[in-house]
């Protein structure tokens, strides 16, 4: 029984407001539930072309006043739905809020979702967003945080001509890659074309600093002077096309290892005639990344 009230008494104005917002929130959960599987199943149909428009994102744009990263988070999330029962049914029958589901969606597999879900009862979306991050699909609540799966926030305060130079610049990205870059991606390709390095392609063209443990494979990125966790995938690219500086040590080594020269993976001339066979794009099946 809710404070205030007597059994059999009228209910107060607060009271069918509180259970009217309440009626809302399990019918707004079936709708983002409904919702993601129409965008979902539009995409898949490519409902867009058959109204003129260039992308799916601009169709859903018109018709449904989603930004285009708006639209990629929720067919990331109706994705992920189909593979998990358990939070698509708490999320239909609107004990779960979609906010918590996007979060859980990113670690949650049919294995673990169950235990994802009892720890993110009765927490608000932004301690789910805290419980989820640093870990990997298929981990646990209380698997430990790996470094190099954290997210980091990053925010600007810029005026209308640097909005809209980046929004030029992010177009162009989009248009370059031929498919979606999510903010990790375009912000990524933005740096290292800041960062440019050499214009020969004998040599790759973004040069990033990588410090490996030999023993556990940690590895952490040089920036701006401090040594920064990034994900086994960054070193798995990092390392398909390397250069290898000599280990850093004390004393007489490192005096006889400061005069040795760097090597390279794939020798400048191999990579110049494979860039060119490529016409300088991914050959990796799906990706049209240059």
């Amino acid at each position: 029984m809710l404070n205030g009230a007597k059994r059999g008494d009228a209910k107060v104005p607060w009271q069918v407001t509180h259970e009217a917002l309440e009626a809302h929130a399990r019918k707004r959960g079936e709708l983002d539930f409904e919702e993601g599987g129409l965008l979902l199943a539009a995409r898949r149909a490519h409902v867009h072309r058959h109204f003129g428009y260039g992308s799916f994102t601009e169709y859903v744009e018109r018709l449904l006043g989603y930004a285009p990263r708006v639209t990629h988070d929720k067919l990331r999330v109706a994705e992920a739905l189909e593979r998990l029962p358990e939070l698509s049914r708490e999320l239909r029958g609107g004990s779960l809020k979609y906010s918590q589901a996007r979060e859980l969606t990113r670690v949650a597999t049919p294995e673990t979702e169950e235990t994802w879900l009892n720890h993110a009862r009765g927490r608000t979306a932004r301690e789910v967003e805290k419980l989820v991050s640093g870990r990997r699909p298929g981990s646990l609540p209380d698997s430990p945080v790996e470094p190099a799966q954290q997210r980091h926030v990053l925010r600007f305060d810029v005026s209308g001509e640097t909005l809209a130079s980046f929004r030029e610049a992010v177009a162009k990205l989009q248009r370059d890659a031929g498919e979606h870059l999510d903010n990790d991606s375009l912000l990524l390709l933005l740096a290292r074309q800041v960062l440019g390095g050499p214009t020969d392609d004998g040599r790759a063209s973004c040069q990033v600093a990588l410090d490996v443990c030999e023993d556990c494979q940690r590895a952490r990125q040089l920036a701006d002077g401090e040594l920064i966790d990034v994900s086994p995938s960054m070193t798995a690219t990092a390392r398909c096309d390397a250069q290898h500086l000599p280990a850093a040590h004390v004393g007489v080594m490192a005096r006889q290892q400061s005069h040795a020269r760097a090597t390279q993976d794939v020798p400048p001339a191999t990579r110049r005639a494979v860039l060119r066979r490529d016409q300088h794009r991914c050959r990796a099946p799906g990706c049209t990344h240059a």
